[in-house]
């Protein structure tokens, strides 16, 4: 088989200055998210929590699901009914956090586990150290940093709301 029959699946090379070959991994692409997923996703996370219409982020991060829920009377009845949701003063902390090098991946679950018994607070997302001045991180580099996927993201309607 040529060149052009080679299988996607195997190692491929690209050389590298003067003759050095270094492996690549192939590249499989990922479908493109929503419109409106795209358009959060290059927000700056930081001010999510305060457009005028509240969201509902659906995340995931190492199989378990978990909501950003951006209207504390929505967040606060998701909660009595056993949903594990973060409201916007904690998307605030994860976000500082993030921004301040401070949260990773591992760190996740044991704050979402936190979130659970009480409220988070600055000292939980900064273990100790001082917070950054804010960076303007996009939502998509806060979630990348914390290993987390966007599954879907809506607005609250009105009646969602109201309901809570």
């Amino acid at each position: 088989m040529g060149d052009a029959a080679r299988n996607l699946n195997e190692y491929e090379c690209l050389q590298h200055g003067a003759g050095a070959l270094a492996p690549v991994l192939p590249f499989r692409p990922r479908p493109l998210p929503d419109a409106p997923e795209r358009a959060i996703l290059a927000f700056p996370a930081g001010l999510l929590p305060h457009l005028p219409v509240p969201l509902q982020l659906e995340l995931e991060a190492n199989g378990q699901r978990f909501a950003v829920v951006l209207d504390d009377v929505q967040a606060e009845a998701d909660r009595a009914r056993g949903a594990l949701v973060l409201d916007g003063r904690d998307w605030e902390l994860l976000v500082l956090g993030v921004e301040s090098d401070r949260l990773r991946p591992i760190d996740l679950g044991p704050l979402l586990a936190l979130r659970r018994e009480r409220r988070l607070t600055e000292a939980d997302v900064l273990a100790g150290a001082r917070g950054e001045p804010p960076r303007g991180s996009s939502t998509a580099q806060v979630l990348a940093r914390l290993g987390v996927l966007l599954r879907t993201c809506a607005p609250l309607e009105p009646a969602q709301r109201d309901a809570a």
